[in-house]
């Protein structure tokens, strides 16, 4: 029997940057798709918004890896069955079902045109590592039908430098799903380190490698993104909704999602008590284990099982990350490794971390102190059995 299925979903976040926004500008998502089926559908989201937000010209098709299309495969997305659409602040759509053949082992791009020039306020960005699924963003113009469309490179290159790795945001993008005999995905929840694709990508691409045909995944990292608490009132919507409530919220209704790997805490741990949050916002252990068991329930209620990954070190300040909350940190580990709460744990902090000593492995950290390089992402990937998603 044919199922839907999430080709590849990404986090919902507000987005409130000129810079990389998409407006009057062509906007096109490009991922590796490992599932075959006859039929597709896409879903828009614009969560964050308080205003509409208007779509034109979508379509979808095959490409390369770098996003150059094959204009042969070009198959429009239609909403009641026009390639244009607004949704309402708020609102997520489904487009109407579209007969496309998908197959395993090609990339595949959803373009879209947003031909107004009020800044879209609800979306999210992607990472642009050697894996996975990223943005391109056109100079001003329509270029869905263009198999090399005119970049906007001066203004993403800033935008990737100054986000480890992020290209421009993809405004209104939820999930591309596919109808498929066989197949199921597997969802990554985290922060910046899970968004910016340094674990996701490798770790996607030996899935891919191992089940051909039979698994996708998303990305939802949000960076800023904690486990207990909403986006700090000083950024907004930015970080986006608390984990635990965007996983009952988003998360679950993903199309075929049969795993979610969780790998949040860092920012519970390093935004209270700084410019960002007041210390009210301080995480404590209660609070973590609380969160985690609300998204267990609500995933082994829908036959999803749930793998916690270990939280990665930070390097010690004098504000944020301070001692306590690195004694803190190992604390909600150890529960993490020995708790039954979980269906497997995924232990990120053995991988990349120094023992006893505080920080990641000087030759795994971005440069800041907590994030991942590539190195370390590759570390974190090589780390996962995979025989948890047989």
């Amino acid at each position: 029997m044919e199922k839907w299925v999430s080709a590849f979903h990404i986090a919902q976040r507000g987005i409130f940057l000129e810079s990389n926004n998409g407006m009057r500008r062509t906007v096109r998502v490009v991922f590796p798709n490992n599932l075959n089926g006859s039929a597709v559908r896409l879903v828009l989201s614009n969560k964050y918004s308080d205003t509409p937000a208007r779509v034109t010209d979508l379509n979808l098709a095959v490409c390369n890896e770098n996003g150059i299309l094959d204009c042969d495969t070009i198959k429009p997305l239609t909403f009641g069955g026009r390639t244009e659409t607004v949704l309402e602040a708020g609102e997520e759509k489904v487009s109407d079902v579209i007969s496309y053949e998908t197959r395993a082992g090609v990339h595949l791009a959803v373009s879209m045109y947003f031909p107004d020039e009020e800044l879209l306020k609800s979306g999210s960005s992607l990472g642009t590592a050697e894996y996975g699924g990223y943005t391109l963003r056109s100079e001003i113009g329509n270029y869905t039908r263009v198999a090399d469309m005119p970049l906007n490179n001066e203004t993403d290159a800033f935008v990737r430098q100054a986000g480890g790795d992020q290209a421009a945001d993809a405004p209104l993008y939820r999930s591309l799903d596919v109808l498929t005999e066989e197949g199921c995905n597997v969802a990554m929840l985290g922060d910046s380190i899970t968004q910016m694709c340094y674990w996701y990508k490798p770790l996607t691409k030996r899935l891919y490698d191992a089940y051909p045909g039979k698994i996708s995944t998303g990305n939802q990292g949000i960076g800023g993104s904690r486990m207990c608490y909403d986006s700090p009132a000083a950024f907004f919507t930015m970080f986006g909704d608390a984990s635990y409530k965007r996983f009952l919220d988003e998360v679950i209704t993903i199309s075929g999602l049969r795993y979610v790997m969780v790998a949040l805490g860092g920012n519970d741990l390093g935004i209270a008590g700084t410019d960002l949050a007041g210390m009210e916002e301080m995480l404590t252990m209660e609070q973590y284990q609380s969160a985690c068991r609300t998204i267990v329930e609500a995933a082994h209620e829908r036959g999803v099982k749930v793998y916690a990954c270990t939280i990665t070190p930070n390097v010690i300040q004098e504000k944020g990350n301070t001692w306590d909350r690195e004694d803190l940190r190992r604390e909600i580990n150890q529960w993490i490794r020995a708790t039954d709460l979980f269906d497997a744990c995924i232990d990120f902090a053995e991988a990349v971390g120094q023992g006893e000593l505080p920080g990641l492995k000087p030759e795994f950290d971005f440069g800041d102190g907590c994030h991942l390089n590539a190195e370390g992402g590759k570390m974190v990937a090589n780390s996962v059995d995979l025989s948890l998603f047989a």
